[in-house]
């Protein structure tokens, strides 16, 4: 599965999502062969990707689709002749039992991806950790927010909110050298937890 959302790419695996950035270095014009007209194309591209693997994670996960949008895609692609037809978009995707009681579920929220990680009443959610490979630099900044450069810019995983019913809970980034993990505060183990936070451009 695949998307894009405020301008970033990612791509999700049973083990992880990568985040891809592009930068166009230098365009040419070329002459449109069915119109005629002169028209931009890419003549040189750079692309520089960020990856996400969850650590210790359960590799034979289930994936729970959301509902389909309406209408449908198709690639054409050159390593594809026949291409890739009717591929539909969905709501949301969920990644069941990532960890033991844990659910990642993603969706797009005014142009920006989240995602929630659902943590079941007496699960583990010290369980989540991500291993981030291909920035220049990590930080946890004094926003709270977990900052990973790159060549062409900065992702920004907004300080990440936590929840039980209507009761907010503690929730903080902890970054141990390109391990990424949430240290909580206080909560009701026997209940529900919400861990939801939103990456940024």
């Amino acid at each position: 599965f695949s998307g894009n959302a405020n301008g970033l790419a990612y791509n999700f695996t049973r083990t992880g999502i990568s985040y891809q950035l592009n930068r166009v270095d230098k365009w040419k014009e070329e002459k449109d062969p069915k119109f005629g007209t002169m028209r931009k194309k890419i003549d040189q591209l750079t692309i520089y990707r960020v990856d996400m693997k969850w650590i210790n994670a359960n590799q034979n996960l289930s994936i729970k689709k959301g509902k389909a949008l309406p209408g449908y895609e198709n690639y054409y692609l050159e390593h594809c002749k026949n291409g890739a037809l009717g591929v539909k978009n969905y709501e949301d995707l969920t990644f069941i039992n990532i960890y033991p009681g844990i659910n990642a579920k993603w969706y797009e929220k005014q142009g920006a991806m989240e995602f929630d990680l659902v943590v079941a009443p007496n699960s583990k959610p010290e369980q989540i950790k991500l291993e981030i490979n291909g920035a220049q630099k990590l930080v946890v900044n004094d926003k709270g927010e977990l900052v990973i450069t790159t060549p062409l810019g900065t992702i920004i995983e907004k300080a990440p909110i936590a929840y039980q019913g209507q009761n907010t809970v503690v929730v903080k980034w902890k970054l141990n050298d390109n391990v990424a993990s949430f240290q909580l505060g206080a909560y009701d183990h026997n209940a529900e937890l919400i861990i939801d936070p939103v990456v940024r451009l």
